[in-house]
C-alpha cells in the first residue's frame, strides 16, 4: 500500500538508535524503515507492525517527519487485529479490579488497580472554567486523587478549574481495531471539548498525542475537521502547561525520578521538575499487551537501576499501568500529580 508520507523515507537509519523494538531485537523488520516496507507491500500479518508501539520516537528522529507511527495506528482500524480482547463503549479501565474487591485479591499479582472509588464519585465541579480539566480513563478511575489534587493546585493558582464528564480519547479501542467504537467515542469527546473555552489539560500524554496527531488524520475533510483543529489548538499535558509558571514544585518527596513518556517528549516540552529523569520508552500497552506482555525494556530497566529512586511518577495512564504491572516496590509508582501539596 503506498502512501506519499512514507515515500519521504530515505532510508538514512537515523530511526534505529531511538526504535525500541529494533534496539531490543536487532531486526531490520522491526526497524521503523522495515515496517514501511512492511507496510507499503501490504504485509500486515507480519508481527513487526503489531508489535510497534506508536511511541513516535522514529518520527522525531526523522529528517523528514515521516509519520510511520500515525500511519501504523490508523492502518489497525481498516483491518482489525486478530485479538479477542472485548471492549465496551465505556472508559477502558472499567474492566481493571476495583482496590479491596475479591477481584483485586484474586489479580494482585496480574493486573493494576483501579481506585476504589472514582474521581467523579468523590466530587463534581462544573464542566466550564477558565481552564478545563479532561476527565480521561486513568484520572476517572486510577488516578482520582491526582484529578482532585491538579485542581487545587489550580484553584491555588487562581484559576477556577472545569472538569469534563468522564470520557475516552479512544486510543484503547483504535489500538485493537475497535473502529465503531473509537469513533463513536472520539466524536462524543470532540463534543464535549468544542463546547469549552481555554486551555484544555490532560493528564495523560497519550490522550494529548491522539488529539494533537491521530485525530487531525482521522477527521480530515469531515465536518468535525474544524472541531478537531479547536481541540488540537488547546489541549496541553498538565505537567507541561503548568511548568513555565511554577518556579517550585510543591513535592515532599526526595529520592525522586520522573518518567518523560514518548508521547509527551514527543513535543518537546519544557518540564521544571525535582528529582532525575527517565526519558526512555517503557513499552506502554494496548490492552492486549498489558495483558500478555511481562517485561521492560533493557534500555529503560538499565537507568531505573542507575538512578535507584524509590519513588517513580509518569504523566501516561498506558506507562502507568505498565509500570505498576512489572515493577516492585521500591520504586513506588504514582503519577506526577499525586505528589502535589495542596
Amino acid at each position: 500500500m503506498k502512501r506519499p508520507e512514507l515515500a519521504l523515507c530515505s532510508r538514512c537509519g537515523r530511526c534505529l538508535a531511538v526504535c525500541p523494538t529494533y534496539v531490543a531485537t536487532q531486526r531490520e523488520f522491526f526497524s521503523p524503515r522495515g515496517r514501511i516496507f512492511l507496510f507499503e507491500a501490504g504485509l500486515w500479518e507480519h508481527p513487526a507492525l503489531e508489535t510497534c508501539l506508536a511511541c513516535g520516537n522514529c518520527e522525531n528522529a526523522c529528517p523528514n517527519r515521516v509519520p510511520l507511527p500515525e500511519l501504523v495506528f490508523l492502518k489497525k482500524l481498516e483491518d482489525p487485529s486478530s485479538s479477542k480482547i472485548p471492549i465496551s463503549k465505556g472508559p477502558l479501565l472499567t474492566w481493571l479490579p476495583k482496590e479491596g474487591t475479591l477481584l483485586d485479591k484474586l489479580c494482585t499479582d496480574q493486573l493494576p488497580k483501579r481506585a476504589s472509588r472514582t474521581f467523579s464519585q468523590n466530587l463534581k465541579l462544573p464542566e466550564k472554567g477558565d481552564v478545563t480539566i479532561f476527565l480521561s480513563c486513568g484520572a476517572e478511575y486510577l488516578y482520582p486523587k491526582a484529578t482532585h489534587k491538579l485542581i487545587l493546585f489550580l484553584k491555588g493558582m487562581g484559576y477556577s478549574p472545569g472538569v469534563t464528564r468522564p470520557l475516552c480519547c479512544g486510543l484503547p479501542a483504535a489500538s485493537i481495531g475497535r473502529k465503531k467504537v473509537f469513533l463513536e467515542q472520539s466524536r462524543n469527546t470532540l463534543e464535549v471539548l468544542s463546547q469549552t473555552e481555554g486551555p484544555i489539560l490532560t493528564l495523560c500524554a497519550s490522550c494529548l498525542w491522539m488529539f494533537k496527531k491521530v485525530y487531525p488524520l482521522v477527521f480530515s475533510d469531515t465536518k468535525e475537521e474544524k472541531k478537531v483543529h479547536s481541540v488540537a489548538q488547546r489541549v496541553e499535558e498538565a505537567l507541561s502547561h503548568l511548568s513555565p509558571k511554577v518556579s517550585t514544585w510543591p513535592f515532599q518527596v526526595d529520592d525522586l525520578a520522573i518518567h518523560i513518556p514518548c508521547h509527551l517528549k514527543e513535543f518537546k516540552p519544557q518540564i521544571s521538575f525535582q528529582g532525575s529523569q527517565i526519558n526512555l520508552c517503557c513499552g506502554s500497552v494496548t490492552p492486549k499487551r498489558l495483558l500478555f506482555e511481562n517485561q521492560l525494556p533493557k534500555p529503560f530497566l538499565e537507568k531505573l537501576m542507575e538512578l535507584g529512586p524509590s519513588l517513580l511518577v509518569t504523566a501516561c495512564t498506558g506507562c502507568y499501568l505498565k509500570l505498576r504491572k512489572l515493577l516492585k516496590v521500591p520504586p513506588e509508582v504514582k503519577h506526577w500529580a499525586e505528589l502535589l501539596s495542596v
